[in-house]
């Protein structure tokens, strides 16, 4: 994903700094773990049972969800089925 102004680059490394890439947002900048447990968190899965079917703990489930909830903007479970357009 490119950046709205490509001259930031260039003023940041003017400063000395070193550019940071742009991070990348919407269901295709989701890996493959986040969009599974996504997909069963739109679901209705809870986070234990995901956990149980993946073979991951709990606290595993809930950094995808963090992680998936920010690239997707959105605020929590109630908007993920219709942020993955799960039906």
């Amino acid at each position: 994903m490119a950046r709205a102004d490509p001259r930031i680059d260039q003023l940041v490394g003017d400063a000395g700094a070193r550019p940071q890439p742009v991070a990348p947002a919407g269901i295709d900048a989701l890996a493959p773990s986040e969009r599974r447990v996504g997909d069963l968190a739109a679901e209705g899965v809870s986070n234990r049972a995901i956990a149980e079917a993946l073979f991951v703990t709990v606290k595993t489930v809930e950094v995808h969800l963090g992680r998936a909830y920010g690239k997707l903007d959105i605020e929590g479970r109630p908007q993920l089925a219709a942020a993955l357009a799960v039906d």
